[in-house]
């Protein structure tokens, strides 16, 4: 079992194509589905697995890369992996990115920063030197969005048992048992500028709810998506994503300065001069898409998750 794979999840199924375990992994995949139709309905999408690609392999995440599945030349491709820091290597790696436009305004650039998220944007090329400095700690997901109006779930944080409580803005924001979800739909839009992949990110806190033990498989509910848990509203954008450009998404604190001599503050540092260790809250966005390892002290591994939108043919905006 793939070690990261209890501490994030990605909400659409995969499929395997390698090994004797291909099988049990194709049917665990299609247990999978069927559980996500409780969310999202298995919208249309296809999503395949990867081991740690080689820099061999790597020339196919270029500028030639085609889309992951046959004639997925028009949507939204979406690719994630884990990556084992210990050193601050994400903020090294992504810091000379981190100065460039995303597409965000400004002040939601600065509210996503502030909830513990970091969306940097940057050219194919740049995306491959990237991936090669920060190698997957277990497999490379990549699945296809395509283009979609239902809300589709594509990180699935952990889900707690207990009241949590995160770090927002200086104050602690408590939240029922449950767990943070990011959620995204993506369609093609016409621009001025040239076709761009209209895409809305929204992270979502849903409570846990216990299930009916009559009722073997649910239907999906049709509900509208802020019925189905408590929207972060600093934590939602929309974005008109390029083609040719790679978006990249990372678990950050938010005094974390990429590109300067900043120390890591330990998770384990107290919050009170006497009395037991205590380990602050983390932000929302840290919560989703991180873990301190309980083996280590410093540690933690992280998801990286990858937007690539993809588009063909002409667009004429009529006048």
């Amino acid at each position: 079992m793939d070690r990261t794979s209890r501490f994030f999840s990605m909400g659409l199924p995969s499929s395997s194509h390698r090994g004797r375990g291909a099988a049990r992994r194709r049917i665990a995949g299609a247990v999978v589905c069927l559980l996500g139709v409780c969310l999202t309905g298995c919208s249309p999408t296809t999503r395949t697995s990867h081991t740690p690609a080689s820099a061999t392999d790597l020339s196919t995440f270029g500028e030639g890369a085609g889309p992951v599945v046959s004639g997925g030349e028009n949507g939204l491709e979406v690719r994630w992996w884990t990556f084992l820091e210990t050193d601050g290597e994400i903020g090294a790696a992504l810091a000379q990115y981190d100065a460039q436009d995303a597409g965000l305004p400004e002040e939601v650039r600065q509210s996503w920063r502030r909830h513990g998220l970091r969306l940097i944007r940057m050219s194919l090329d740049e995306y491959l030197d990237v991936q090669r400095a920060l190698p997957s700690s277990g497999r490379i997901d990549r699945y296809w969005l395509g283009q979609t109006h239902a809300w589709t779930e594509l990180v699935k944080g952990p889900t707690s048992a207990g009241e949590q409580a995160f770090a927002v803005n200086g104050s602690l924001l408590f939240m029922k048992p449950g767990r943070l979800r990011l959620i995204t739909r993506a369609w093609t839009a016409p621009t001025t500028a040239g076709p761009r992949i209209r895409t809305d990110l929204v992270v979502q806190h849903v409570e846990n709810r216990r299930p009916d033990p009559s009722v073997a498989f649910m239907p999906p509910t049709g509900r509208d998506v802020d019925e189905e848990g408590m929207t972060l509203r600093g934590l939602t954008a929309r974005l008109d994503l390029e083609p040719g450009w790679a978006y990249v998404l990372v678990p950050e604190r938010p005094d974390a300065e990429w590109g300067e001599d900043d120390e890591e503050v330990d998770d384990d540092v107290s919050l009170m001069v006497q009395g037991p260790r205590v380990r602050p809250p983390l932000t929302p966005g840290e919560a989703m898409m991180r873990r301190t390892l309980p083996e280590s002290e410093r540690a933690t591994m992280k998801a990286i998750v990858v937007l690539l939108p993809r588009t063909s043919g002409v667009y004429r905006l009529l006048p």
